[in-house]
């Protein structure tokens, strides 16, 4: 059991919008868990885990490394480690806020909370943290999901009415969607849940994948002057699907082949 004391001013929670959250690899699909078992147990398993986590304190981009060392769900509490780099004690007088990340089977994980109190054992420091109201995480994946080299050009086209059609270049697939290089400009009117009736990819060996696609993400790469479309496949066929076999299992055996000769 921990025993803890309290810094003197602790400020009222502070409400988080789930848009301020910044999940690494951002273009994944991110759930937000609110349900209190649901997000006891993601708490436990990082605890099980011993996954070491990453901490931001206030707004500070200083990370801090550390791990879950207790969950109390009766509490509503968790018992966080040390924090390496040590914080400063006025720091966490202050202003208490924290940034939790962490990586758990392959889902990232995040959530925002206080640390309530401190406590020491042997000389090293531990914290009381409040049990998050919420927890984002990434969703695993359900198809593998295979990148295009560089120099290789797969070309599409998006196509919706009312709007230019959109040219781009295959960055990765799967069966289950693809994500795209698409100049700036024809998907500056895209957003996440368009459907589109007209997806074509042209693939390397002369043949072509026809599908009727959902937009799930645009990130517009300002510097780039071009935006990474990801969108899934609605409705691809049995045949389009053989293709898109095809093209995973070629461009994984060229990846195989590259790093054997590197």
């Amino acid at each position: 059991m921990f025993g803890f004391f309290g810094p003197k001013r602790v400020p009222a929670p502070v409400v988080v919008p789930d848009d301020d959250f910044d999940i690494t690899g951002s273009h994944q699909i991110v759930r937000v868990t609110d349900s209190p078992i649901s997000v006891n147990l993601l708490l436990e398993s990082i605890c099980r885990a011993k996954a070491v986590i990453t901490v931001n304190v206030s707004e500070s981009a200083i990370r801090h490394n550390s791990m879950i060392l207790e969950v109390v769900e009766r509490g509503r509490y968790l018992v966080l480690d040390e924090l390496v780099p040590q914080v400063r004690p006025k720091l966490l007088e202050e202003d208490p806020r924290i940034r939790v990340r962490a990586r758990i089977d392959g889902l990232d994980v995040e959530f925002r909370s206080l640390i309530t109190a401190t406590g020491e054992d042997r000389g090293i420091p531990y914290y009381k943290v409040m049990f998050p109201n919420r927890v984002l995480h990434t969703q695993k994946r359900q198809y593998y999901r295979a990148p295009v080299p560089l120099r290789d050009s797969i070309s599409l086209v998006l196509r919706n009415d009312g709007i230019p059609d959109c040219h781009g270049e295959l960055r990765d697939i799967s069966l289950g969607g693809f994500s795209a290089r698409v100049p700036f400009g024809p998907t500056a009117t895209l957003t996440k849940g368009d459907v589109l009736p007209y997806c074509m990819i042209s693939l390397p060996y002369g043949e072509r994948v026809a599908a009727e696609v959902e937009i799930c993400h645009v990130e517009h790469q300002g510097s780039a002057r071009a935006s990474r479309v990801g969108a899934r496949f609605l409705n691809l066929g049995q045949n389009d699907t053989r293709k898109v076999e095809q093209l995973i299992v070629a461009l994984d055996r060229e990846r195989m082949r590259n790093r054997t000769d590197s």
